[in-house]
């Protein structure tokens, strides 16, 4: 992040679990997810798989489409696919964001009717904020401030 703006980056959909979700990982890769870690091995028995929107289906800066996008996916899944989700020990939409300098405020909305569907498929919201690096502020915006 280089131009010290504040936005938003992306929702990684991390699930945690000690079963095999191989088959849950080609489901939703299926529908256009894309698994960017498998079976990170984070403790004895739990492993961390990570899921973002596939690249090519990624909106405009849009979180509520995105996240949109996710719980369709969950939505649409098949019984044995569907039990090994509801079989994690956690699913957590994490939602991040670069936070630069500038605008003054950034503002994303969730509706109600999306934060029902999340809560009805069994996830949690995370979010992370990445921080910038006063490095990498312009000395022309620094000045502005």
């Amino acid at each position: 992040m280089e131009d010290g703006i504040t936005r938003y980056r992306v929702t990684d959909v991390v699930l945690f679990s000690a079963g095999d979700l191989t088959a849950l990982a080609t489901a939703l890769e299926a529908r256009g997810m894309a698994v960017t870690q498998r079976a990170l091995d984070i403790a004895e028995t739990d492993r961390m798989w990570v899921f973002q929107v596939g690249c090519e289906q990624l909106p405009d800066d849009d979180l509520e489409e995105e996240l949109a996008m996710f719980v369709a996916a969950v939505e649409s899944l098949e019984s044995p696919e569907r039990a090994a989700w509801a079989s994690c020990s956690k699913r957590e939409f994490d939602i991040a964001f670069d936070c630069g300098i500038k605008p003054g405020s950034v503002r994303h909305e969730l509706s109600a009717g999306l934060l029902s569907r999340l809560v009805a498929v069994g996830g949690s919201l995370k979010f992370t904020l990445y921080s910038l690096d006063p490095r990498e502020i312009p000395p022309d915006d620094v000045a502005a401030e």
